[in-house]
């Protein structure tokens, strides 16, 4: 574990040791690197496009925020070589979602030599159901959630998939086929992922039913089963 600081806020007081955005960790290879952390706040996995109206008159913006940081970054950005996009959780999402942007704004030779991409635990499924009756599915989490936001995520996954179908979009192994130079992206994921588990009614703690481990099994296999059906070239998968 490693304690870390921040100019602009409170780090937590320890980090779980995996983390490669881990700013001070010695094992870390980008540790001496310049990093830019960005603060989850929008509630939206970086996608949202709506004003604050009705009966809740909460704003989505989260759709800027990349935008807005590249503008703010360019001068730092002039003379970079290597750029490496990351985010955890919503923040992997989040990375799927704006790939397509920051590739354009940064790949292909445009400003940097080298530009990678790592969506940390943010390759999400909806193709399988919740273990408990009583948890809300993925899908209809993603549903409702884009409706919420006005929701934008990968247009041309979005074009594919039509109107009713534009929220799988949010999910890594519907929305990756669609993504420029996947070759640049290596996946992050744990087969049976905390969140998943939790959402789907299933302790984060062993000892586990006969039933909770045939279904964590089935989760596994259908991670595993997406990275092979998408060709996913580099993976880390535990």
């Amino acid at each position: 574990m490693w304690g870390c600081k921040s100019y602009f806020f409170p780090w937590p007081t320890s980090v779980a040791l995996r983390h490669i955005i881990l700013p001070c960790n010695p094992f870390n290879g980008s540790h001496a690197r310049g990093q830019v952390i960005v603060i989850y706040c929008t509630s939206d996995l970086y996608s949202g496009q709506l004003a604050a109206t009705g009966l809740l008159n909460f704003s989505f913006y989260g759709q800027n925020v990349v935008p807005a940081l590249l503008q703010d970054l360019e001068a730092d950005l002039a003379n970079a070589t290597d750029v490496l996009f990351t985010g955890g959780s919503a923040g992997g999402i989040g990375v799927l979602v704006n790939w397509p942007l920051v590739h354009k704004v940064l790949g292909a030779g445009a400003r940097v030599q080298r530009l990678r991409a790592v969506p940390d635990a943010g390759w999400f499924l909806t193709t399988m159901k919740p273990y408990s009756p009583k948890s809300v599915p993925v899908t209809t989490q993603l549903q409702d959630g884009m409706a919420l936001w006005n929701g934008q995520p990968n247009p041309t996954c979005r074009a594919a998939m039509g109107e009713k179908g534009a929220y799988q979009c949010y999910s890594g192994p519907i929305t990756y086929p669609f993504l420029p130079a996947p070759a640049d992206m290596m996946v992050l994921k744990a087969q049976t992922d905390a969140w998943t588990l939790g959402n789907d009614g299933i302790s984060l703690k062993p000892p586990y039913k006969a039933a909770e481990l045939t279904w964590l099994i089935e989760l596994a296999a259908e991670v595993r089963a997406t990275f092979q059906l998408d060709k996913v070239g580099l993976v880390g998968a535990w």
